[in-house]
């Protein structure tokens, strides 16, 4: 077989998603011809989907020595580099890329993912917009616009629009859907978010981001309908704003008092964004949404920081951490909420802002799931996480809200009575938290009657 037929099969493999004969193949024709760019540029863009990034760097490489001309070789090179999380190298491979075809929408949508992760965020946003301009149909190119304006002063209304036209060019696309229903229920839309979970329904409810959400979102908005009396009626409440992960969701839109004073709980969601993220030295983009947050409110008021549960997770975070490099585990949580306090503290202070930090609730002792020594590992963690949380903020003299030890069963679990789903906390336990309410053990009956 000459080599142009062992090419020609080789793509056709690679067309059909039989990777492995592909690879095999193209390999074949570069051990005959070296230089052969088709091969090279289609080895590297196999690589790459396989996240095998420090593989495909080297026929990615090779491609763009054959032919520097080729804005697609410059642009498979950038994945690489971008996969091994050398953003410098990606953001001028991509800028490569789109030098040699100024219409390579793929690129510049790829380039706003490198300059976000390199704290380049307007840049980002430019990249982006240029990605949408040049390629209509590409829907993520409009859901990374999207996130990169739903967290920035003002940038909520184009996200939404965004997001809308993600789904338009790509109608199973979970994600953008998922977040449609997220900022439902933080602007308080219940008409568009009681449709955005009837379309979420009929998606895959295994997904890993959209299955959770719609599972949570769901008994959110169940709750609210059988508990009217906890929501604020109107918006002439003053506003308690709620910095966190997701766990910001479930206080939204409820009555919560504090220090004698009636407040609307009002979530200001950064999705993704561990304590880690705020603790790190270095910026991201996380620390520039949460910086974009506080910028936009009121000096002098009072805010609930929600931030460690994802450090907290059975499978990311500091038990991946650990398990990797085997460091002192009491040592570096307590280091690393050290440095996430201090940042905030750094952050809110300036403005007079007031924090109040949220701990983590007690992990559900999921049987059958996580290896048992794993969960005992988890329950570890999350009390070393609670316990350095509740020295920190004692010492700087804010208040801690110890969620720990409101769901904690005396054994580091949770018995789940103060749980909306095995996650997220019942909309009512804040409040309960900020004011010593001892009414909330009795709401998840309801719920789940």
């Amino acid at each position: 077989m000459s080599i142009s037929q062992l090419l020609d099969l080789a793509v056709r493999h690679h067309q059909e998603g039989q990777l492995p004969k592909a690879e095999a193949l193209y390999r074949r024709v570069l051990s005959a011809a070296p230089d052969n760019f088709t091969a090279l540029n289609n080895l590297g863009n196999l690589l790459n989907k396989q996240a095998k990034y420090d593989e495909a760097q080297i026929p990615c490489r090779q491609a763009t020595l054959v032919n520097d001309a080729s804005g697609e070789a410059h642009y498979n090179l950038a994945n690489s580099m971008f996969g091994l999380r050398r953003y410098g190298e990606a953001i001028a491979g991509y800028r490569r890329a789109i030098a040699a075809n100024p219409g390579y929408g793929p690129a510049c949508n790829n380039l706003g993912n490198a300059l976000n992760e390199q704290g380049e965020f307007q840049e980002a946003i430019s990249s982006y917009r240029q990605a949408v301009a040049l390629a209509p149909d590409l829907a993520e190119a409009h859901y990374n616009l999207g996130n990169a304006l739903v967290n920035l002063p003002g940038g909520f209304p184009e996200a939404i629009r965004q997001y809308k036209k993600a789904i338009l060019a790509k109608p199973g696309y979970l994600e953008p859907r998922t977040c449609l229903a997220i900022f439902s229920w933080i602007h308080g839309d219940w008409p568009a978010l009681a449709g955005d979970i009837q379309k979420l329904a009929h998606a895959n409810i295994h997904d890993r981001f959209a299955g959770p959400f719609y599972l949570f979102l769901s008994r959110l908005l169940a709750y609210r309908e059988l508990h009217p009396e906890e929501y604020a009626a109107g918006r002439d409440l003053p506003v308690l704003p709620l910095l966190g992960d997701s766990h910001c969701l479930s206080p939204a839109h409820a009555v919560i008092h504090y220090k004698e004073n009636r407040y609307r709980a009002e979530p200001r969601i950064i999705m993704g964004c561990k304590a880690w993220h705020l603790a790190n030295e270095t910026g991201n983009k996380f620390k520039y949404w949460f910086e974009q947050q506080v910028a936009s409110l009121a000096e002098g008021v009072a805010v609930v920081v929600m931030f460690g549960e994802i450090d907290c997770r059975i499978d990311e975070g500091i038990i991946h951490h650990f398990k990797k490099t085997g460091n002192g585990l009491e040592s570096s949580i307590a280091r690393l909420v050290t440095n996430y306090v201090a940042y905030v503290a750094r952050v809110l202070t300036s403005r007079n802002i007031s924090p109040v930090f949220h701990g983590v609730p007690a992990p559900f002792a999921d049987k059958g799931k996580p290896a048992a020594h794993d969960l005992k590992l988890l329950s570890r963690i999350i009390s070393l996480f609670n316990q350095a949380l509740a020295r920190e903020t004692a010492a700087r003299k804010f208040f801690f809200s110890d969620v720990y030890a409101l769901t904690n069963d005396q054994n580091g679990f949770s018995s789940g009575k103060y749980y909306i789903d095995k996650r997220h906390l019942l909309p009512p336990v804040l409040g309960h938290l900020l004011n010593n309410d001892q009414s909330v053990t009795s709401r998840r009956q309801s719920l789940d009657g």
